[in-house]
């Protein structure tokens, strides 16, 4: 295990978007954002930061190499791959397929609520629902379109629904179950119905399981937190949190 106080770097490397978090021991001390393709033209931002270890997830293979060149010259650290040792066992028959935002996601509810099941509702782009049992196997999940991409998806594949304004801007402040409009029944379909998706995805898995915690996170996790009936722990950092417990569970092997 690291230090306490260790001063670790955790980067997630999205393909439009990357985050790179500073963390003293178990404490978020800066979060920074740059475009991934310009990322080489923001690295002189971290020269004055120091480090122990690093970690770094990406689903963005060209801008990878980049950082890790620049982050290996200056502590040892890792690289997140289907084959680095976790501190849980996966239950996947395609695991290099796994996403690493999955992987993460799971390790970050395994700090949290280790020993109890788990599932983690990651609502972005698309809505993940990956489930860790109590004995601390991931199991697997469900991954369903996304909020505004229910939307999208029906005016793309129809030739008479709209794109609605709310399929690229903020959610509707309230979302009728019954729809007494076309847009109206639009919004049901990618909202209302989404709401009961995730409340029958914790019906399903507390039945299972007995005693279940529920853990969201994503870009749209607001949206869910202020809906949903189920008791819900909201964590906007699950996935760095995660990355954090693999790079302490890896450091002596560096």
């Amino acid at each position: 295990m690291l230090p306490l106080l260790h001063r670790s770097c955790i980067a997630d490397i999205g393909n439009t978007r990357t985050k790179i978090a500073f963390m003293e021991g178990p404490d978020l001390t800066q979060t920074l954002f740059f475009s991934t393709p310009d990322l080489a033209a923001h690295l002189k931002e971290l020269d004055s930061l120091e480090l122990d270890a690093w970690i770094i997830s990406s689903v963005a293979p060209a801008a990878t190499p980049v950082l890790r060149h620049y982050l290996a010259a200056r502590a040892k650290g890792l690289e997140l791959q289907s084959t680095t040792p976790l501190p849980f066992s996966i239950h996947y028959s395609t695991p290099a397929t796994l996403g690493n935002d999955r992987i993460a996601a799971i390790a970050g509810a395994y700090t949290h609520f280790s020993g109890v099941a788990t599932l983690v509702i990651d609502a972005g782009t698309c809505i993940k629902y990956d489930i860790l049992s109590d004995k601390g196997v991931f199991e697997g999940g469900t991954i369903a379109p996304g909020l505004r991409m229910r939307l999208r998806a029906m005016h793309t594949f129809t030739q008479a629904l709209p794109l609605l304004p709310e399929a690229e801007g903020p959610w509707p402040e309230t979302v009728a179950v019954t729809g007494n409009s076309t847009s109206g029944s639009m919004l049901s379909g990618a909202y209302a119905a989404a709401l009961m998706e995730a409340e029958g995805m914790i019906a399903h898995y507390t039945q299972q399981f007995g005693n279940l915690k529920v853990m969201l996170t994503g870009g749209d996790a607001p949206f869910f937190a202020s809906r949903l009936k189920s008791k819900i722990f909201a964590v906007p950092d699950l996935t760095l949190t995660g990355l954090q417990t693999i790079l302490e569970y890896n450091f002596n092997n560096l």
